[in-house]
């Protein structure tokens, strides 16, 4: 779970930073190629097409980061993966843990050294079992 909390800023953090350049990039495309559709002088437009290929070429190099946040995504599912499977694995053995200490003599001996007569399953959070929304 520590790692799962550990995870989730990294992820924001990346998706922001990948989002705000290709938002930056994209208005400064968007306007490098209203001027020079606009321009008649044909040198202007020669510089101006310049200056599209330039925000072309960091629109791609900013899309380029973009597989870094599909990994922590991925790193964050596999994460989550881990968690149900030990949560699950948990419960399993409470349920063989409860199923046994509630049986002669094993309730008899469990109460004599301490044991408790039975442990609590480990909750899943009811939001948890609703696919979510976007």
């Amino acid at each position: 779970m520590q790692r799962r909390h550990d995870l989730i800023p990294n992820l924001l953090a990346i998706t922001r930073d990948v989002l705000g350049q290709q938002k930056q990039l994209i208005a400064a495309l968007e306007t490098a190629n209203q001027n020079a559709k606009s321009s008649g002088d044909l040198a202007a437009q020669a510089q101006l097409s310049q200056s599209v290929n330039a925000a072309l070429g960091a629109l791609a190099r900013a899309n380029a980061d973009a597989p870094l946040v599909l990994r922590v995504s991925d790193q964050l599912e596999g994460a989550e993966n881990r968690i149900a499977q030990e949560r699950r694995r948990y419960n399993e053995a409470v349920a063989q843990y409860n199923a046994r200490a509630g049986v002669f003599p094993t309730r008899f001996w469990g109460r004599f050294l301490g044991y408790p007569a039975q442990h609590e399953f480990f909750p899943m959070d009811e939001k948890a079992r609703q696919a979510p929304r976007y």
